[in-house]
């Protein structure tokens, strides 16, 4: 028996935004609606203040930011062939474990 174990705890700002778009259109999702998803999570910004001290605004590099209601599904969508050509068994676990 082979156990692997993967932490997803700051894996949103690894998703590839072309990766996930495809992704989308295999689900059957149109080309002109997952490109409006992927240039809208594509142009996200954001401000970082200090003691009241407001710094720039900065691009988001993440493709799903933190905090984004559609997140954890794109995220799904995103991990969900992770399996893919893998001849075993095998169990997705969410343990929601928090520090």
């Amino acid at each position: 028996m082979d156990i692997v174990c993967l932490d997803f705890r700051k894996a949103l700002g690894a998703v590839s935004c072309k990766i996930l778009t495809f992704k989308l259109m295999t689900y059957g999702l149109d080309e002109q609606t997952a490109k409006q998803i992927e240039n809208r999570l594509n142009s996200q910004a954001q401000e970082v203040v200090i003691s009241s001290t407001k710094l720039s605004w900065r691009p988001v590099t993440a493709c799903i930011p933190q905090g984004l209601i559609l997140g954890l599904i794109l995220f799904n969508v995103f991990i969900n062939s992770l399996d893919n050509g893998v001849d075993c068994t095998l169990k997705l676990v969410d343990d929601k474990i928090t520090e």
